[in-house]
């Protein structure tokens, strides 16, 4: 197979989606102010903070946490604005194409929700890789000021980015949920709500954490415990909601519920032996519980979706059942249904 071939094929892989949101948002003048601007308040927050520092004698003394401090700074900084230009800049897209008036869109396309959904969170992702990379040698600087490590400074720069990728995958949810402009009103005042406890958590913890300082990689098992609990939750915590957001979006005759219950089928199991190992390796019960509460919550939303799930079956969904008896009952857990779903929550 010549280049020529291979390039075409992975050039149609591409989703669509992405190429149409990048494409919008490096032409936006809004999208160029934000960056710009974030790029501009660095400088000047960098020339003063240098001056005064330089001035007063911090940066010539032994015991000088001048980095570090300017280390906090910018890590608000970029926080904040990943918290709150992206989810809104992807969140109020979405909303729109949302719209009564533009619903029709979203059935008519060939593409799937699926690829809807996953070409929304990757253009997200690649506009935070462009944020994350105007701050990240301003923040790599901050080493050379002394009172901070590389370390701690990718760690926790990887944080923050992980963090504005959930926070994207929460306003995307909240954005393909169908209701009228009140409901929509109050959707934002939660979601804003909602972020805004997630962006002092984030923040206060992980400058807690800086001061104290990180264990040394790979030498204290309970911290790597706690990380991979932690990964797994937000693996979780992202899966459903990628596989709610598509379930809302997909037509009211599909089996909607299919892939939610299957990943959260699939997760429940994963993690319950990685949750369990870190448990009997460390000799610690903390991971373990910290299962039972993701798992206790995941079946508490599982219920209350399914009890406003539709009581009988499409004709769409019916042609689909299994006709082999000893998988009819399985697939009546998965299917869309309030009785399969209130089974499989229990």
């Amino acid at each position: 197979m010549k280049w020529a071939q291979v390039w075409e094929k992975l050039d149609d892989a591409i989703n669509p989606i992405v190429v149409k949101e990048l494409r919008q948002a490096v032409q936006s003048r809004f999208v160029v102010a934000v960056i710009m601007c974030f790029l501009a308040i660095q400088l000047i927050f960098f020339g003063i903070y240098l001056m005064a520092t330089g001035q007063s004698g911090r940066l010539d003394a032994i015991d000088s946490q001048a980095g570090r401090d300017a280390f906090a700074w910018l890590q608000g900084l970029l926080l904040a604005t990943g918290m709150l230009f992206l989810p809104a800049y992807s969140g109020l897209r979405l909303a729109a194409e949302r719209q009564e008036v533009n619903t029709d869109l979203l059935f008519i396309t060939t593409l799937s929700p699926r690829k809807i959904i996953s070409g929304k969170l990757a253009s997200a992702a690649l506009i935070a890789v462009m944020i994350f990379s105007v701050c990240a040698p301003f923040m790599a600087f901050t080493y050379f000021l002394r009172g901070i490590d590389l370390g701690s400074i990718f760690f926790v720069v990887a944080i923050d980015f992980f963090v504005v990728l959930g926070s994207v995958h929460f306003t995307v949810l909240l954005a393909v949920i169908p209701g009228n402009r009140v409901f929509k009103a109050i959707l934002a005042v939660l979601g804003f709500g909602s972020l805004l406890i997630v962006f002092v958590y984030t923040l206060s913890g992980t400058i807690v954490k800086v001061q104290l300082g990180f264990p040394p990689p790979f030498q204290d098992r309970s911290f790597i415990a706690i990380c991979g609990s932690l990964a797994m939750s937000y693996l979780c915590y992202c899966g459903l909601t990628f596989t709610w957001s598509v379930g809302l979006i997909s037509s009211p005759s599909a089996n909607r519920a299919l892939p939610m219950r299957l990943f959260m089928l699939a997760y429940c199991v994963v993690s319950f032996g990685i949750h369990l190992w870190f448990a009997n390796s460390l000799g610690q019960q903390e991971p373990f519980f910290l299962w039972i509460l993701t798992a206790s919550l995941l079946v508490f939303f599982a219920l209350m979706i399914s009890i406003n799930e539709r009581e009988t079956w499409t004709a769409r969904v019916a042609r689909t059942i299994p006709r082999n008896p000893l998988l009819r009952l399985p697939a009546m857990l998965v299917y869309s249904g309030a009785a399969g779903g209130v089974l499989f929550a229990l």
